[in-house]
């Protein structure tokens, strides 16, 4: 990862921020649905144009058209199809909404979960095996929340489906009335003064952003991502773990239930953060989460996490020359936690490139940071054949080998 000083860019320059250009040539690659993809040429990495970066996380998907990263969603053949979309009714689509909606939700774990693990999928499944039926999901009359859940998740999972449901509508189409009612039922939510935030609420939201931010970072997903980041702080998730921390940054919780449930804010916390990096470093906008301020666990596997294996976790050191070391020889050596240390330091270059003043010390700790890193990183990041493998880990050492080139 090299930082260029050659100057900062900004609005004066004639830049506009919604469609600037990234600070590092890599600085994007991070977002799942970017339209580049890497491939490894015996010991190189480099860029080859293909559709989508979701293809790392699932190779299988290879060939169906996957939602476009550009500045505006407008275009005459998005507007066609969600036209063609809004004159098939939902009737049509849910002649067995039982059977779709379980659909949707297989695909939202074998699709979404391996890059957006928000969810205990055991739990999960539990929890909503009964409230899978159309009218939970159309009115939200008897659980408003677990309706924005479920719409938010097929939202995103719709466009992998080869249903007959969605027979005629191109993938990236698919998911739009679910889309629709989620914003409905957020909408009437925060409209009611005695509704406040909640844990599920940040999902939801999280997933909305995901989507929006799939047709770049437009206003409305700028919006969305700043909503994640002042829900997660009005849940207290910023503080989580700070008695945890003050006596050891490897220590669990005794409870395993406990712990399953806190492992789940983590992910809504993490989640939410990893928007904000994306959205506020292309667009070159204050960032929504404090960096100093949070005494929060990295996330473990989810092989884990699911199994209920309580892994100790360490939480993440701001600081470059300490940021390297936040996972070094702690318990939790999950490949997503590394990953989210290696995209810190993209905002960290990237705050060392819009300083007023930028000091030799200041790059040179940066610089020694990131090549500690990457020599710090897990046996498992070394394992180059196996990066397209299907594993969910695969995904999150591509990027991350990614975001550490220069």
């Amino acid at each position: 990862m090299d930082l260029g000083t050659s100057g900062q860019m900004s609005d004066e320059d004639g830049l506009d921020p919604w469609k600037a250009q990234p600070l590092f040539d890599q600085e994007v690659a991070w977002h799942h649905n970017h339209d580049r993809v890497v491939h490894f040429d015996h010991n190189d990495l480099f860029y080859d144009g293909i559709s989508d970066l979701n293809l790392i996380f699932d190779p299988s998907i290879d060939g169906v058209e996957q939602p476009r990263l550009s500045p505006s969603a407008n275009s005459a053949n998005d507007s066609d199809a969600i036209a063609q979309e809004t004159s098939q009714s939902s009737t049509d689509l849910c002649r067995d909404p039982v059977e779709l909606y379980s659909h949707l939700l297989q695909l939202y774990f074998e699709k979404i979960q391996p890059w957006l693990p928000l969810f205990h999928r055991p739990k999960f499944e539990e929890q909503f095996a009964g409230k899978l039926c159309h009218s939970d999901l159309a009115t939200s009359s008897s659980s408003p929340e677990s309706a924005f859940v479920l719409n938010a998740m097929f939202a995103l999972s719709a466009r992998y489906s080869t249903s007959d449901h969605f027979s005629g509508l191109v993938p990236i189409t698919r998911g739009k009335s679910f889309l629709r009612q989620a914003e409905a039922i957020l909408e009437a939510h925060n409209s009611n003064e005695t509704s406040g935030p909640s844990l599920r609420i940040l999902q939801g939201c999280i997933m909305l952003a995901c989507y929006h931010l799939s047709s770049g970072i437009t206003p409305r997903a700028w919006l969305l991502t700043g909503m994640c980041s002042r829900l997660a702080y009005e849940l207290g998730l910023h503080r989580l773990d700070r008695e945890s921390t003050k006596a050891s940054s490897c220590s669990p919780e005794v409870s395993s239930n406990k712990w399953i449930d806190n492992e789940e804010k983590r992910r809504a916390w993490w989640s939410a953060w990893e928007l904000d990096n994306f959205a506020s470093t292309i667009s070159r906008r204050p960032y929504g989460f404090d960096r100093d301020s949070a005494d929060i666990f990295l996330p473990v596997s989810d092989k884990d996490w699911f199994s209920g294996n309580r892994v100790a976790s360490a939480s993440l050191a701001y600081e470059p020359l300490a940021a390297w070391q936040s996972l070094v020889d702690c318990p939790n050596q999950s490949e997503h936690a590394w990953y989210l240390v290696s995209l810190h330091f993209i905002r960290l270059g990237h705050e060392l490139q819009q300083a007023s003043h930028l000091t030799r010390k200041n790059l040179n700790d940066f610089e020694t940071a990131v090549r500690y890193f990457s020599l710090a990183l897990p046996p498992s990041f070394d394992n180059v054949e196996g990066v397209f493998g299907s594993e969910p880990s695969s995904g999150w050492i591509t990027c991350t080998h990614i975001l550490l080139q220069k």
